[in-house]
């Protein structure tokens, strides 16, 4: 095998180590990838410990930058797997060679040194020699760490210790590379040091125009929030120019190694979040569910991830409520600065999360600092206005570019041409500068300057002008796919290799290397200013510019994509850009369709809506008002299915009509909902279509008390799933498992409640094989009902506590709160008072911290009714006392009605009659003037409330008006609870035939249902009383039998 040429070479030597337990065989994987990906090599593993080189065998000319940012993406690497790493980095000259016939290696002293450096460094901490620190030119901020005795040596080393300097910032950052010092706001800046060491938190906004210097103030603030308190969180999220991606300013807080490495995608975000939380004191499952609503508020959500179930309607406050939990456990206890830049730039989802955190952790000192644009919305918080420099600090400045003191008519000229903004004035004096048109002492202009550009964009196109032809066309190019670009896109528009003109263009300060990428397998670059790329847009002319955004749409939705969103976000805007809105438009239903499995229902929403702009048609139409209905905005949905027109047929017009059916029953419209779920299934001619319109009828039936008819559409609906029309799969489980959970609830409300219960164990057998968490809990929650009614209260308690599991899982704190209530319900019902009581506590702490009031008033209302069965109606009064409030604030008139029911109860066991009649008459009065139709479901509580007050009469009547109502439904569950009561008040009046007539029709409704039992004691109360012995004997036997 011939042996590699032995060479003196200059290279840059990196030594990294894993600190803790050995690091496995994945961690060390990612390392080489970091190395490989910023053109290193992998020398050697010594344990764990990684020797890498950059510049051998082959010198790309920015190999000691190289180098140190591999470093960095080393260290957010292994802290997404919860570990720490040192290193340590010196470029020097090595001996390159193949040692004993084998791969060549680099020896030589820069290599002891960088081992050296490596030993040296404390935790999380990267020492760069002074000769790294020197090549490694613009992209990083360093703190001089002054001569270190490295051990085995005599002479000290100068030592930097390294941080990546974030693209936008306009200076240099090493006094030997001609710094523009930080000028003019000294006072601003310390006006935010000030609020960030008093530990206020909360949001501080830099607002000012472009060039303003709004990242250079917060590229300060971070210096010296990283020197001032060492080991404090310092991060950076930035919105990517007109992308508007899911919540992409929050995406750089997750950081590189999470949306890149460690599996990166779907995986790597969750997983480091996950590592962050095992200090939030929370269970494993409260962990993966942050974790993952983290994940897919950013769009990486894994397709199997539980809170991909959530009710949308509890997304947005769950998401904000786990990245609240994720940064006080990144924070670890101390302050926090998250700096958020470009937010002109952010979309919807990215401004309501930085309101619902700044909500969250107020009190916290987590302080978010952001940079906008004057024409930015409002975000709340404080604002800074970043006005013009003065006079004097802009010839401080000057002076600074240019290396010199400035004259008084040099001065004059850069105020009348660039005032008082700062990037203009560090423009003017670097085309000033390069150009030799200043001399003497003090500087001034060394000829006329009437070739000098008067507008900042000509400034910057003459700085362009000044690149050789192949970097020039490249960075107009660049410029086309928008101010973060990537190199291996860029090289496939163009044909060409692109490094060297990258090269030139990071020389002259145009562009600078990003951190991390939006395309792990790339490297991403950035405009260090939005201006410097438009100005280079601007030269190229309207078809070259389509030319080029058709393309990048190409290869961003290529199929070796996988179907990305944000590439996907990315292909639809561009593909718009380059003329052809038919092709964007297909792009954003491709976003839709993605957005529903792996993202948030806005996005979605988001995506149909573009496409509807873009003249999709009706199907984006449908798509829209689906994501409005999910979301509760049936109005919304109903105002732009009308816009789509009447008279569609075919498969555009069956999904107008299905879509109008649900808004339409969303917003209580039963009877249109029905017609129109009607003429759906009229035009359907798939059978998948035509059992969603049969499950939509039956739902608009069932509400219409329609029942016999609701039946029969479940049942066409289910023998049209069963006809083998159909693609077995998760999907048809779901539509049959609808169908049968509500075929359960019309035999339960029919009083069959044996059939109601097979019916319901079939639903929930098929949506645990479809593998759907929420719908099989939705499943669990009827069976309890229904077990509950058939007293059967041991099975409807392990129900709930499985659906109690899955609704954990899924994360939606209301629907914990609900099932928890659920689970205290059963427990009541079994004695076991205690324990259903502490099950109402947790969810009244749940619901408390969740902000929901619905499920915190039922909890209050729950433990109010335990506490008094514990004797303790102090407590008991407390409870349902903020339960009543609760609800008169929501202005729900039904709930309102049990709530002030359930307070006279309290107030009548604690033998306050008069206290309790005005709860108990509110109650009524609202039942009577505004729910008549609801009068049956309230009038048996209402009608023992007045039975208790001594009021009989009253009770008698309520009762019986409420039987009346109650028949008139198909359901008779509710008429035969009425039916008993009226029993035993008649046998108090002494009218012994109408109870027992009562008892006997009641025990008729129930028969066949499970809970005859109820009737059967009632009945033989009656007879008993009606002086029938051998009656109620029998009846009472029939009773126990039953129980038995």
């Amino acid at each position: 095998m011939p042996t590699q040429p032995s060479e003196r070479r200059t290279v840059a030597v990196a030594f990294a180590q894993v600190l803790g337990p050995a690091p496995d065989d994945t961690l060390l994987t990612s390392l080489r990838v970091c190395v490989e990906r910023h053109g290193g090599m992998v020398d050697k593993f010594i344990g764990d410990v990684v020797m890498a080189v950059f510049g051998a065998p082959i010198a790309r000319g920015d190999d000691t930058a190289r180098g140190l940012r591999a470093a960095l993406a080393m260290r957010g690497v292994a802290r997404a797997a919860g570990r720490d790493l040192r290193a340590g980095l010196n470029r020097g000259e090595v001996f390159w060679s193949a040692v004993g016939g084998d791969r060549a290696t680099a020896i030589g002293d820069a290599v002891n040194v960088a081992q050296r450096l490596q030993a040296a460094a404390e935790p999380g901490v990267i020492l760069a020699s002074a000769s790294a620190w020197e090549a490694a030119g613009e992209g990083f901020e360093g703190r001089c760490r002054g001569a270190l005795q490295l051990k085995g040596r005599s002479e000290a080393v100068e030592a930097w210790e390294i941080e990546v300097l974030p693209v936008g910032v306009t200076r240099r950052s090493r006094a030997a590379a001609g710094v523009t010092p930080f000028l003019g706001r000294e006072d601003v800046l310390g006006g935010l040091v000030a609020r960030f060491e008093g530990g206020a938190g909360g949001l501080v906004v830099v607002r000012g125009a472009p060039g303003a210097g709004k990242s250079r103030m917060l590229a300060e603030f971070r210096r010296l929030a990283r020197i001032r308190h060492p080991g404090t969180w310092v991060e950076t999220g930035r919105a990517v120019e007109t992308a508007a991606l899911p919540r992409d300013v929050f995406s750089g807080l997750v950081g590189d190694a999470a949306l890149g490495g460690m599996g990166g995608g779907s995986e790597g975000v969750a997983r480091a979040v996950a590592e962050d939380l095992r200090t939030a004191g929370a269970t494993d499952v409260e962990r993966r569910t942050w974790a993952d609503l983290v994940a897919l508020s950013l769009g990486r959500a894994a397709p199997d991830a539980a809170v991909r179930e959530m009710d949308p309607l509890r997304l947005r406050a769950e998401t904000a409520h786990a990245w609240s939990r994720w940064i006080r456990a990144r924070a670890a206890g101390k302050p926090a600065l998250l700096c958020l830049e470009d937010l002109q730039w952010a979309d919807t989802g990215s401004r309501e999360l930085l309101s619902d955190l700044v909500e969250i952790l107020a009190g916290v000192p987590v302080l978010f600092a952001g940079a906008a644009r004057p024409e930015a919305p409002s975000f709340g918080g404080d604002v800074v206005e970043l006005d013009d420099l003065s006079r004097e600090v802009a010839r401080e400045v000057a002076s600074a570019v240019l290396g010199a003191p400035i004259g008084d008519a040099l001065a004059a000229f850069l105020a009348a041409r660039a005032g008082g903004n700062p990037l203009y004035i560090e423009e003017l004096c670097r085309y000033l500068r390069d150009r030799r048109l200043v001399h003497g002492a003090p500087l001034a202009l060394a000829t006329e300057s009437t070739g000098v550009p008067h507008a900042l964009q000509d400034l910057l196109v003459a700085q362009a002008d000044q690149l050789s032809a192949p970097a020039k066309e490249t960075l107009k190019a660049a410029g086309v796919i928008g101010t973060a670009f990537w190199s291996g896109l860029l090289g496939r528009l163009l044909g060409r290799g692109v490094d060297g003109d990258l090269g030139e263009a990071r020389s002259r300060a145009l562009v600078a290397m990003h951190e991390g990428s939006l395309l792990p397998e790339d490297r991403e670059f950035g405009f260090r200013h939005a201006l410097i790329r438009d100005a280079l847009v601007s030269l190229l002319p309207r078809k070259d510019r389509a030319r080029l955004h058709a393309s990048i749409a190409a290869d961003l939705s290529g199929p070796s994509r996988s179907g990305r969103i944000d590439l996907l976000t990315l292909a639809a805007q561009h593909a718009e850009a380059g003329g052809n809105p038919p092709a964007a438009a297909e792009l954003w239903m491709r976003v839709h369709a993605r957005t529903e499995r792996v993202s948030t229902i806005e996005q979605s929403l988001r995506a149909a809506k573009e496409a509807v702009r873009l003249g999709f048609g009706p199907r984006a139409v449908a798509a829209e008002a689906e994501a409005l209905i999910r979301l509760g905005r049936a109005g919304e949905a109903l105002d732009r299915l009308r816009q789509a027109g009447d008279g569609l047929e075919g498969l555009d017009g069956m999904k107008i009509s299905l879509a109008r059916s649900s808004a339409c029953f969303e917003a209580g419209r039963i009877p249109e909902a029905l017609a129109e779920a009607s003429r759906a299934r009229a035009l359907a001619r798939d059978a998948g279509d035509r059992v969603r319109c049969l499950r939509a009828e039956a739902r608009a039936l069932e509400a219409m008390g329609r029942t016999a008819e609701a039946e029969d559409r479940v049942r066409e609906g289910l023998a049209e799933a069963d006809s083998g029309r159909l693609p077995e799969g998760p999907e048809l489980d779901l539509s049959r498992s609808a169908l049968h959970n509500l075929a359960s609830v019309l035999s339960w409300g029919q009083g069959r409640t044996e059939e109601g219960i097979h019916l319901n164990e079939r639903a929930l057998l098929l949506a645990r094989r479809a593998g759907s968490r929420e719908q099989s809990a939705g499943a669990l929650h009827n069976r309890c009902v229904h077990l509950r009614i058939a007293g059967r209260f041991e099975e409807a308690l392990a129900a709930m506590q499985e659906g109690l599991e899955l609704r954990r899982e899924i994360g939606d704190r209301s629907g914990i709160a609900l099932s928890l209530n659920s689970q205290a319900a059963c427990l009541s019902d079994m004695g076991r008072f205690e324990e259903g009581l502490a099950c109402a506590r947790e969810a009244v702490s749940i619901a408390r911290e969740a902000r929901t009031p619905e499920p915190l008033a039922r909890a209050l209302l729950n433990a109010a009714f335990l506490q008094a069965r514990l004797g303790r109606l102090g407590e008991s009064l407390e409870a349902v006392t903020e339960a009543v409030a609760l609800r008169r604030s929501m202005g729900a008139v039904r709930t309102l009605v049990f709530a002030l029911i359930n307070l006279g109860h309290i107030r009548l066991q604690r033998a306050e009659p008069q206290e309790a009649f005005a709860p108990l008459l509110e109650a009524e009065r609202l039942v009577r003037e505004k729910l008549p139709r609801a009068l049956a479901d309230v009038a048996y509580n209402l009608a023992w409330a007045k039975l208790e007050t001594g009021d009989n009469a009253g009770a008698l009547q309520l009762a019986e008006e409420g039987r009346i109502e109650a028949e008139r439904r198909p359901e008779t569950a509710i008429a035969s609870f009425l039916a008993d009561l009226l029993s035993r008040l008649r046998s108090r009046r002494g009218e012994h035939t109408e109870a027992v007539r009562l008892a006997e029709r009641s025990l008729q409704w129930r028969k066949g249902g499970g809970s005859e039992g109820r009737s059967l004691v009632v009945l033989a109360e009656a007879r008993l009383a009606a002086g029938d012995a051998a009656g109620s004997e029998s009846a009472a036997a029939a009773a126990v039998a039953l129980a038995v």
